[in-house]
């Protein structure tokens, strides 16, 4: 029986998510008419609203594109036609398509209905579903143009307005294009009006392309009565008194932060202490310790954070003013339809939306409990509002409370650096946002950073700003606070950090964080993306690389395991029917985990599909005008509050179908912390990051536990997460390569609690390697296995695996001791002489870690590094632990460049074509030497000509082996001067030999 809109209402569909997962509409597989079909589903429509009993769209459409009429198409350098097909269907039995070819990007089609038609009733939105023809993965790579769709309308008087989708063309197959109406535009529709069309541009030349258009729908929206949402655990500290928890005022405590200083910097010294005190009309906060002594200095005058100054009290240093024209600036209106301009919903206003106070009047200042507390009014005109800065002295750290209420503020800056003497940013990998200043003289630096405490505001986001004025440095930005849908600002509440050290360290921010509970395990493994398209081709690659012993390796499977075209790919735990569905995927989990591999089961609660089993207009993101907030192409951006449940119960549901043992929760720390900020009145905790935040925090931590594995997400934003999830794609360092590798801070606050793994992106030449290979060591992370991304397998992926999987073993599970920076000389420096000196920029590093691990890494890439171990060139390293039981090193020997590894689990040498001798054996190009725990070994040679082994006396035997572990024969060679050379058997894959 086919179920049309025609029929009768299904009111009833519209089921709640719970009982979805209850019902199991989520998790069937698809019906059998559908499975087996390959990519594409022609002339069906999307599986997935069959499966949510979906067949009648959530507002009753204007157009259906059920009859057959006379649409036209006007072309302007182009051409065009218009009729109804079933050709792609999604409602109903028909929809209309577009056929059409464009001359240049200027041409333009207008598509208009037989007559206009009249829309009765009042409207704020509009929904119309598009089938379109744009692969991001292909397209965008070939900068292909994305085609801009409008719709034409008229008023009742007569006024004509062409109004943009709020997304342009940029996906493929069936989308919901949308449109909320800005306050002028409701206002002109407010007693209906009328279609007049659409039009079509920018379109890609000389191409025959087509779109399907179906249900166009006007309807009123009600943002005003609240929505159904969860109680989730309060943050793991007390905010501010009196300060919204929005959605996060449960009982229950998250285990995050794990302290009430948040991310006060570390003090090195703990034989100190601090005094707040008055002194005539300046306010004086003090340190004290066996390091020196320094002071912050408040005397109420401007009104800003501009009445702070700083010094170190050495008799040498110069006082400054860190936070000149700092404080709150106060909003300029409460118009929302131009705040957000870009994508993805980040903070990118057309005009100014903040302005600062003309007028201060001070209300109060005194101490209160070691604090000193300053009240003022601010204002503008007119426009005013009360402000309260609160500072107190933490270690070397000036910590200031900012709150003011009513909604007045719309940015809270944390002003320039003026007054400093030579000053200069130090960019930090890894280090989202803030830099840290240096100031003062070579032999005597000081260093500063300016930090706003993300675990504690109340804004909607922060900001970073790194330019330079004539008067200052901008070390870091500050914070803002964007209208909701109601067009009311939240109470600003804020902390800030700002330190001042001669330690570079002592300026780091902590992170408050548990340490993830997955870190020792995912040291062992090595980390690789890996989109399965053919599961059985693809078992091949992997049975063949574990039959060279590679197989300690997270393979997080990308989202095709979900979806064969353009369906949906998040929010569900039932796989791709086209590849076999649910059965095909769990026997292809098994085998893959038989081999030794960590199987992560892809999943993302950010990106939300509208054809997806659980769609609900409720559940997406609203933007400060109301709109709904775009995310990854063919989706929107889910609330990160309703996400949470989802994600709990849709992951659990996919462990007990899978089981796999790892899990790979994409994109939510790609997005910054204030990225999918949901500004809908209806749900507490609007317009704050604190809201996103936590939230994805406590679904990151949630699903470490629900994969009992190694959980990684998206790059860009581990920074905000380490310890939440195992870790993520490290790629945000990259853009220091070419400067410095500066690892304090990633190997000091990050890598304690997290093992984010080195991106590996397809380096497959030996410069490119050996960068990859020395910077992933020197940063201590787990190393991305260079047969990810479907590339080849070769001596690249043999390579990158043992180089690096039982040296990251080590340093993974244990903690940096030193970090030392080689200077010109070779010197080695502590990280603030280095950079005083400029040192660090050599990249040239020493480390030790806690069980006795010590590493030295030459980053440069011109300079050759003598140290006591070994000739290091260009990305070259060495690694030893004392006893002996690891010994690593890719140097210079005899005049070439070679590889070794000596280890517990196996030995490994590469030649790079020319005869290398090593305490193991010997090559020309790769040997590999696996260490079996009944004491005989398995040597696998790769592409080489000519190996041995150090042996002292004949093996007991040596067994040739094909691919499948059959035994072709024996081996026969020759002992030589320590080395036994094995003459190789022809159709022989490895060797074992029995001592």
């Amino acid at each position: 029986m086919v179920i049309t809109s025609k029929s009768y209402r299904f009111m009833q569909c519209r089921f709640s998510f719970l009982k979805l997962m209850i019902t199991g509409l989520l998790l069937c597989n698809l019906i059998q008419s559908v499975s087996g079909q390959e990519n594409r589903y022609t002339g069906q429509r999307p599986y997935e609203l069959d499966w949510a009993g979906r067949y009648e769209d959530d507002h009753v459409p204007l157009i259906d594109f059920e009859k057959e009429e006379a649409w036209s198409v006007d072309a302007s350098d182009g051409s065009a036609i218009i009729n109804r097909s079933n050709e792609e269907i999604i409602w109903d039995d028909y929809t209309y398509k577009m056929a059409y070819k464009a001359n240049s990007t200027d041409a333009s089609f207008v598509i208009r209905p037989p007559k206009p038609l009249k829309i009765p009733e009042t409207f704020t939105a509009l929904n119309m579903w598009v089938f379109g023809n744009y692969w991001i993965w292909n397209d965008h790579a070939r900068k292909t143009p994305i085609s801009k769709f409008s719709i034409l309308l008229e008023t009742n008087s007569g006024k004509s307005y062409e109004i943009p989708f709020c997304r342009d063309l940029d996906f493929g197959r069936w989308y919901l294009l949308h449109i909320r109406l800005t306050e002028k535009q409701r206002k002109a529709f407010a007693d209906g009006g009328i279609f007049k069309g659409f039009r079509l541009t920018n379109c890609l030349p000389n191409k025959d392309d087509a779109l399907f258009f179906d249900n166009l729908s006007f309807y009123k929206e009600d943002l005003s009565t609240p929505l159904e949402y969860d109680i989730l655990p309060r943050p793991g500290v007390d905010l501010a008194k009196g300060q919204d928890l929005g959605v996060h005022t449960g009982e229950e405590r998250l285990p995050f932060p794990t302290r009430e200083e948040t991310i006060l910097p570390e003090n090195v010294s703990k034989d100190y202490a601090t005094d707040v005190f008055r002194d005539g009309d300046t306010y004086i906060l003090r340190y004290s310790g066996d390091d020196g002594e320094l002071e912050y200095r408040y005397k109420p005058g401007k009104g800003d954070l501009s009445d702070i100054t700083a010094q170190w009290m050495d008799g040498e240093s110069e006082e400054l003013r860190p936070m000149d024209n700092g404080g709150v600036k106060l909003k300029t209106d409460d118009e929302v339809d131009s705040l957000i301009t870009e994508r993805f919903g980040n903070f990118r206003p057309n005009r100014e939306t903040v302005r600062d106070p003309d007028n201060f009047k001070l209300i109060d200042c005194s101490i209160s409990d070691n604090t000193v507390v300053a009240r003022w009014k601010v204002g503008y005109n007119n426009q005013s509002t009360e402000v309260e800065y609160t500072f107190r002295i933490w270690q070397k750290s000036l910590v200031t409370d900012v709150k003011s209420l009513g909604g007045e503020v719309g940015m809270v800056s944390l002003g320039k650096v003026s007054d400093a003497v030579n000053p200069e940013l130090i960019g930090v990998p890894y280090l989202i946002g803030p830099k840290v200043l240096k100031t003062g003289t070579e032999n005597n630096p000081l260093f500063m950073t300016s930090l706003v405490d993300y675990y504690r505001t109340g804004s909607s986001g922060l900001y970073f700003t790194g330019e330079d004025d004539k008067g200052g440095v901008y070390c870091n930005g500050g914070s803002y606070y964007v209208p909701k849908t109601n067009g009311i600002r939240n109470d600003c509440y804020e902390r800030f950090f700002l330190t001042l050290s001669p330690r570079f360290e002592e300026t780091l921010p902590a992170i408050p964080n548990p340490k993830a509970t997955t870190r020792e395990d995912a040291a062992n493994n090595l980390v690789c993306y890996y989109a399965v398209y053919d599961r059985d081709e693809d078992y091949q690659y992997w049975k063949n690389a574990a039959r060279y012993g590679i197989n300690k390796v997270v393979m997080l499977d990308w989202e095709v395991c979900w979806r064969d075209d353009a369906e949906s790919f998040t929010y569900r735990s039932s796989a791709a029917p086209g590849k076999g569905g649910d059965e095909d995927l769990s026997e292809y989990v098994s085998k893959v985990q038989a081999l030794g591999l960590r199987y992560a089961l892809y999943n993302n609660f950010v990106d939300y599909a509208p054809v997806n089993a659980l769609w609900d207009e409720d559940m997406v993101i609203r933007l400060p005008n109301g709109g709904w907030q775009q995310a990854w192409f063919r989706t929107y951006s889910a609330k990160p509050a309703k996400a949470v449940k989802l994600s709990r119960l849709i992951s659990k549901n996919a462990k007990r179908k899978f089981n796999p043992t790892a899990g790979g929760p994409d994109v939510h720390t790609a997005v910054s912390p204030y990225s999918r900020v949901d500004f809908d009145e209806r749900m507490p905790g609007a317009g704050t990051m604190m809201t996103q935040f936590y939230s994805y925090g406590q679904l990151l931590l949630e699903q470490q536990e629900i994969w009992e594995g190694p959980t990684y997400s998206e790059c860009h934003n581990g920074y905000y997460y380490s310890g939440l999830t195992t870790g993520s794609g490290a790629c945000d360092g990259s853009k220091y390569d070419n400067k410095y590798w500066l690892v304090d801070f990633y190997l000091r606050k990050m890598q304690p609690i997290s093992a984010h793994w080195s991106l590996g992106m397809g380096e497959r030449n030996d410069e490119g390697a050996d960068r990859y290979f020395a910077r992933t060591i020197a940063y201590g992370m787990p190393g991305g296995y260079l047969g990810g991304w479907r590339q080849p397998f070769d001596l690249y992926s043999i390579r990158s695996y043992f180089m690096i999987q039982q040296l990251q073993s080590y340093y993974g599970k244990a903690l940096i001791k030193s970090i030392r920076y080689a200077n010109s000389k070779g010197e080695l420096l502590e990280v603030s002489a280095a950079i005083a000196t400029n040192a660090h920029k050599r990249s040239q590093l020493k480390l030790e870690y806690d069980n006795g691990l010590e590493i030295w890494v030459n980053g440069s890439k011109e300079e050759n590094w003598k140290t006591p171990n070994a000739d290091l060139p260009p990305s070259g390293y060495y690694a030893k632990l004392p006893n002996g039981e690891l010994e690593v090193f890719s140097a210079n020997k005899n005049g070439q460049r070679g590889d070794y590894v000596t280890s517990p689990a196996y030995d490994f040498i590469d030649g790079r074509g020319r005869w290398l001798e090593t305490p193991v054996g010997a090559t020309d190009k790769q040997l590999i030497i696996l260490k079996k725990e009944d004491g005989s070994r398995e040597v696998i040679p790769y592409e080489a000509g000519k190996f041995a082994i150090a042996m002292d006396k004949e093996p007991k035997s040596i067994v040739a082996l094909d691919e499948d572990y059959n035994e072709i024969g024996e081996a026969k060679g020759d002992l030589r001067d320590g080395m036994y050379y094995i003459q190789p058997v022809s159709g022989a894959f490895s060797y074992r030999i029995e001592f």
